[in-house]
């Protein structure tokens, strides 16, 4: 039989490994207020305490690749304008390596939304 691809062909891009978190808030705030806030460490260490990011890619409101520095994970997050004030933001933590981790940093990026909303949010 035919080999399933040319012994000279690319390696095939692998899955991320190990497992995920993944929060998502609603934010009354248009787009662009809250990836501001997303968009410096100074600005991301008002709501997201010591938390060492890299940011890797940055798409204006759109969206964001950053590498948790700590353990080298991998942070996806998306932005997608709901309106002029009102906004979803969504983000997927990879590459853990165990449930307790997993658990540990869906409650970290949950507080750490809810106080990104505080700050942001219309009154």
């Amino acid at each position: 039989t035919a080999p399933d691809r040319p012994p000279d062909a690319a390696p095939r891009p692998e899955a991320p490994q190990g497992l995920s978190a993944s929060v998502s808030r609603v934010f009354n705030a248009p787009v662009s207020v809250v990836y501001n806030e997303w968009s410096t460490a100074p600005r991301r260490r008002r709501w997201a305490a010591d938390a060492m990011l890299s940011v890797r890619k940055a798409t204006q409101n759109k969206s964001m690749r950053i590498t948790w520095d700590a353990d080298a994970t991998e942070v996806d997050v998306t932005f997608t304008s709901q309106g002029p004030e009102k906004c979803l933001v969504v983000v997927d933590h990879s590459k853990l390596r165990s449930p307790a981790r997993a658990a540990e940093l869906k409650a970290f990026w949950g507080e750490a939304m809810e106080r990104l909303k505080a700050l942001v949010v219309k009154a």
